[in-house]
C-alpha cells in the first residue's frame, strides 16, 4: 500500500483573537487545486489541538472541504552519525566524571 504524495499549499497566520480561556489563530492558504482533489496544509504549529482544526475553501464555488485532520510529521533533528554522537556521549560522560570528582573533593575539603 503506497500513499500519492499529497498537493502540499503553506499556510501563514493571519489573526488571532485572544481569549481567557485560549485564542482562535486564522491561518490562510492558497493554491490550486489537483485533479484528484487532495491537498496537505504545512505550517500549522505543533501545539495544535486536533479537535479545534477547522477549514474552508473561500472563493470557489464547487469545491468543499470533506475532511480536515492533523498529521505530525517526524523527522530526525540531527544529521550526525552514530560514531559523532557516541564521541558527543563519552566527552559529557568524561565532563561529568570530572565535575562530579571536583565536587566531592570540596565536599571533603568542607567536611574536613
Amino acid at each position: 500500500m503506497t500513499a500519492e504524495p499529497a498537493h502540499r499549499w503553506g499556510s501563514t497566520l493571519d489573526s488571532v483573537v485572544v481569549y481567557a480561556q485560549g485564542a482562535v489563530c486564522l491561518r490562510l492558504a492558497r493554491g490550486s487545486v489537483p485533479p484528484d482533489g487532495r491537498v496537505r496544509v504545512t505550517g500549522l504549529p505543533r501545539s495544535l489541538d486536533p479537535g479545534s482544526l477547522r477549514a474552508r475553501v473561500l472563493g470557489t464555488p464547487g469545491v468543499r472541504v470533506t475532511e480536515a485532520r492533523v498529521e505530525v510529521e517526524a523527522k530526525p533533528l540531527a544529521t550526525g552519525s552514530p560514531y559523532e554522537l557516541r564521541r558527543e556521549f563519552e566527552r559529557l560522560r568524561d565532563a561529568y566524571a570530572a565535575a562530579k570528582g571536583r565536587r566531592d573533593r570540596q565536599l571533603s575539603l568542607i567536611e574536613e
